[in-house]
């Protein structure tokens, strides 16, 4: 058996590596990004839609096959259902709910926005609930961010660690208000 030359095997990685970067997804992988404002949270889960999917029919939308052509009339809605099941967002052991959930889709991944207002300080738990329905060796990568979308703190989620605890900075000082120009007119 002939082995592959140097310049076969590099251009059958640079294949391998091209598809891997192109299929734009891992479809045992979500990424989850929380993004830390001074006025509010908002946490971003970005998922193959090939990967959640059967989790989305299983729990909100038995039976349901998915058409992009209806996505805002009957997807979007199952989605944000869906989302709202995804994660729990605690503050100091306060439940946080969001005020804005969103679902898209993007390219072939799914990505669901939830918006919380943002606590004043403290500790923030995230637990990321439908990692337990996922099969085993499916991971979120989840990342927090502050307002410059400089990172805070990262971590790898699985079923068996579900949970990413991370003290919230303190809200930047409001910018004191410009004092009032004086008046120059002459009496």
């Amino acid at each position: 058996m002939r082995l592959p030359s140097l310049r076969q095997s590099l251009f059958l990685l640079a294949c391998v590596a091209g598809y891997n970067v192109a299929a734009g997804h891992d479809l045992m992988a979500s990424i989850c990004t929380v993004r830390v404002k001074p006025e509010k949270l908002e946490l971003q889960i970005k998922v193959a839609a090939d990967s959640i999917w059967p989790l989305v029919q299983e729990t909100i939308a038995p039976g349901t096959v998915f058409v992009l052509e209806d996505f805002e009339r009957e997807g979007k809605p199952l989605l944000v259902s869906f989302a709202r099941t995804m994660e729990e967002l605690t503050a100091d052991g306060v439940v946080l709910t969001p005020h804005e959930t969103d679902a898209a889709v993007v390219e072939d991944n799914f990505v669901f926005t939830l918006v919380y207002r943002r606590p004043p300080a403290g500790v923030v738990r995230l637990k990321e609930n439908y990692l337990l329905r996922m099969p085993p060796g499916y991971l979120s990568r989840v990342r927090f961010l502050d307002q410059h979308e400089e990172v805070l703190s990262v971590k790898t989620l699985r079923g068996s660690d579900t949970l990413f605890e991370m003290k919230l900075p303190l809200r930047p000082a409001k910018a004191p208000a410009a004092p009032l120009a004086a008046s120059s007119g002459s009496r």
